[in-house]
């Protein structure tokens, strides 16, 4: 019996900035498993795209070895391919969609519980859905919901069979939460390595683990073992970065993205000069994987959004909403649009133009603010101002400086009694989230600062992706560092270390 070749299966995408990363990650898995047999694949042509255009691109492109295709064969990875849903058991497709439609009264939540062979794809289908067709929450009795699941089902049952007729002994992905998440949770069920890999960070994913970005449950037991003079140099670096945001000094990646704290002059009064408490509410992308860290007390984002717009009708607040400004540059989502319409239906929430500054609305003097699990919930708690969550896997869930409640039941009774509530806050639990959420943790990749590289070639976090210049420069500077990088990785993959990212240096 000739003996499977081992395998490494990559995600395919355009972005040119994670070549680099894969560069190194590649190299050191292909010796670990002593393979050279590696796959990339791609999911984006057969379900976010509604065009034979698309498909017709990616013939074309991975044929010619043109743009991003050459760079993966320059990687040494000969198959470049798209899954194809043709030849699988139909009847096997249409018993599984009749189990997800089994359930009497089927609701949204139970879309998120889905499994397929106790492994949990519910968030997965979830979060493709919205993206794919660019909607705020699912209407499961849609005809587009039907067929995209049964799609989905056809995918899911084609990663099972390929992991069953292929010895793969990692995956490597960029995106968890969409369609390339399906063959990363075969991977950790069946115990291959499962790899998030990013520009700063590379996340090694398990059963106990299966979502990146959830260092922050270890912040305060990592805190605390500093010593006490590194505690108070830490908390002041983080004192300083905080008022530099909110000053309009922007040096950091976040920052020079979308500097919405800014200070801005020549605006009129955003909030009502009354004794009433002032409610802010930060809703988020409604298709943009609002599942990202795991599941929230609701659905989804619009779901919860609703939520709170229909308190608007019963409290004796006044009720603002203001997206984040980065909302209305980006074409791949309608959050303003339907935001915009909503509030037709609920006159008695005031509209903040996105643009306008956090620092203004909390000089004017906002009292409580809702997110999801935004981060504008270590933002606003520096300044005195509470903010409560809609789910316990936020962030800043291991920090009293937010409210967390565990149910809707929680959220509401939060709503109804909020001039009951306790408003002080800890400073200084504030300043050792910052710290550990914005500094020690991504303020370098492998050597290289990545602020200071933006600083010093005038680029800021949008050019990574899409600045070929970026790419370039940043790629050579790791190339400087090869031999340093290789080690590092090496060592992560050997290990049962969580996440790798670049060591903070005090600056």
């Amino acid at each position: 019996m000739q003996l499977k070749r081992k395998k490494i299966l990559i995600e395919f995408h355009n972005w040119n900035v994670e070549y680099s990363t894969y560069y190194f990650i590649l190299d050191v898995l292909k010796k670990k498993y002593n393979t050279e047999e590696v796959e990339a694949f791609s999911t984006f042509p057969i379900f976010f795209s509604h065009s034979i255009f698309q498909k017709i691109k990616f013939f074309l492109g991975n044929l010619f070895k043109i743009r991003t295709f050459k760079l993966y064969k320059n990687l040494g990875i000969k198959n470049i391919f798209m899954p194809n849903l043709n030849n699988l058991d139909s009847k096997l497709i249409d018993k599984y969609y009749n189990f997800f439609f089994r359930t009497p009264n089927l609701n949204l939540n139970d879309i998120l519980k889905f499994k397929i062979n106790n492994i949990l794809v519910g968030d997965i289908l979830y979060d493709s859905y919205l993206k794919c067709y660019n909607c705020p929450t699912i209407n499961i009795q849609d005809l587009r919901f039907k067929s995209f699941l049964k799609n989905f089902l056809f995918l899911y049952f084609y990663w099972n069979n390929y992991f069953k007729t292929n010895n793969v002994k990692a995956v490597v992905v960029l995106h968890h939460t969409y369609l390339t998440g399906l063959p990363l949770r075969i991977a950790i069920a069946v115990g291959a390595k499962a790899i998030v890999a990013n520009i700063g960070k590379i996340y090694q994913l398990n059963k106990k683990n299966i979502y990146p970005y959830r260092e922050y449950l270890h912040y305060k037991k990592k805190f605390i073992k500093f010593s006490k003079k590194n505690k108070n140099s830490y908390l002041k670096i983080a004192k300083k970065e905080i008022l530099m945001k909110f000053s309009g000094d922007f040096r950091t990646m976040e920052y020079l993205l979308v500097p919405s704290f800014r200070s801005r002059t020549g605006l009129k009064e955003n909030l009502k000069k009354s004794k009433k408490l002032k409610i802010l509410i930060s809703p988020h992308m409604f298709s943009d994987s609002p599942h990202f860290l795991g599941s929230s007390l609701f659905p989804d984002c619009y779901e919860w959004l609703i939520f709170l717009l229909n308190f608007s009708k019963i409290t004796d607040y006044e009720w603002y909403i203001k997206l984040h400004p980065e909302i209305t540059q980006v074409k791949f989502d309608n959050t303003y649009s339907i935001v915009k319409n909503l509030l037709k239906k609920y006159p008695l929430v005031k509209w903040i133009p996105p643009q306008t500054s956090h620092n203004t609305l909390i000089k004017e003097g906002i009292n409580f603010v809702f997110t999801v699990n935004g981060s504008i919930g270590s933002e606003y708690p520096f300044f005195n101002v509470p903010v409560i969550n809609a789910s316990v896997n936020n962030p800043h869930i291991k920090y009293n400086f937010n409210y967390h409640p565990k149910n809707i039941a929680q959220l509401k009774f939060l709503i109804l009694n909020l001039t009951k509530l306790d408003k002080k806050i800890s400073q200084r639990d504030v300043l050792e989230f910052f710290f550990m959420h914005k500094i020690f943790y991504g303020k370098s990749w492998l050597g290289i600062k990545i602020y200071e590289f933006m600083k010093k070639n005038s680029f800021n976090y949008r050019d990574l992706y899409s600045n070929k210049n970026a790419y370039i420069i940043l790629t050579s500077s790791l190339h400087e560092k090869k031999s340093f990088i290789r080690k590092e990785v090496a060592n992560f993959f050997n290990s049962k270390d969580y996440l790798l990212t670049g060591k903070f240096e005090e600056r």
